[in-house]
């Protein structure tokens, strides 16, 4: 779990990590129309719902917070794509980054 940010705006998110140039069949939208993956390190796919919230989109610069043994570690992330799910849990918390 993380918190990602953007501008003024945060939300409390799971992370999901993937490979580089991992196919993602449920990818709605890319930096590159028909590249579906995560194209190198530190990139981010969102969910609509969550880049909506956030009013990021392809090519934002969000920052993710991790809490891990009671240190906080931030790190900057390139929005590479965005996805759509019909199910309500995937597209309110969950991403997906090359970590």
């Amino acid at each position: 779990t993380a918190v990602i940010s953007y501008h003024k705006e945060i939300e409390g998110v799971i992370v999901k990590g993937v490979k580089p140039n991992q196919h993602l069949p449920f990818l709605s939208r890319s930096e590159f129309l028909n590249e579906l993956y995560i194209d190198g390190y530190n990139r981010i796919i969102l969910s609509e719902t969550i880049a909506n919230k956030l009013v990021a989109g392809i090519g934002s610069v969000v920052k993710l917070n991790f809490i891990q043994n009671g240190k906080t570690t931030e790190r900057s992330f390139l929005v590479n794509g965005t996805y759509h799910s019909g199910i309500e849990a995937a597209k309110t918390t969950k991403l997906y980054s090359t970590l």
